[in-house]
């Protein structure tokens, strides 16, 4: 669990340094970019994905604000891979590397914070790759929206779960490792079946046992 005060410790650390704004669809971060600075974001959603010789894009992570990126290139000094774009509007702070790891080292619940999160998110990431290795288009597709409405759903009086974070047809593709044709055939299937339907631009998730059923067929 995240701990209130490892979070203020987080911001005040990275509140030093001076914030900059990217615009929705924006890249933060460039595959094989040479960078410096480690991203901490104070607004907004950005997605982490990888593209292949073809253009197709394969979104692994969706980050929200608190999160600090790219981790794995900070920590492991290995060339960064993939692409950092932001989702909405969003707002970050850039801080040298060295201090980041410098402020990581000194404090061991922040460690300890990161090391969760790190863990975590390889949990729900290899079971997406299961999904996409073993799955079929429903599975892969209902997989991607348990775990956005898991992440950035809110509940509502009847136990619906409005997933906050505007997604597009194409952005669940992404998550799926699907086409957005498919993806689209798929998520009006659900719609009909009462699985989920739409309020404004987000995804209303109706009935999650029955989506997490779908997610679960092999």
């Amino acid at each position: 669990m995240v701990i209130d005060g490892v979070c203020q410790r987080v911001r005040d650390f990275f509140g030093v340094y001076e914030s900059t704004n990217f615009g929705r669809d924006e890249l933060i971060v460039r595959a094989e970019e040479e960078i410096d600075h480690v991203y901490y974001l104070k607004e907004g959603y950005v997605r982490l994905y990888a593209m292949n010789e073809d253009g197709q894009e394969l979104t692994l992570n969706i980050f929200k604000p608190g999160s600090y990126f790219p981790m794995t290139w900070a920590i492991g000094e290995r060339m960064n891979s993939y692409y950092y774009e932001a989702m909405t509007d969003v707002e970050v702070v850039r801080a040298p590397k060295d201090e980041v790891i410098k402020f990581i080292r000194s404090d061991n619940e922040v460690l300890y914070d990161l090391t969760d999160r790190i863990v975590r998110g390889l949990g729900g990431l290899t079971e997406r790759m299961e999904g996409l290795f073993f799955g079929n288009s429903k599975s892969q597709v209902a997989s991607s929206l348990v775990m956005a409405a898991e992440r950035f759903g809110k509940k509502g009086k009847k136990g619906e779960v409005e997933i906050t974070l505007s997604l597009s047809h194409q952005d669940v593709a992404s998550l799926s490792g699907l086409t957005r044709e498919t993806t689209s055939i798929v998520m009006k299937r659900f719609q009909r079946a009462g699985l989920i339907s739409y309020k404004r631009r987000f995804v209303v998730v109706l009935d999650m046992v029955g989506l997490e059923k779908v997610a679960g067929e092999r």
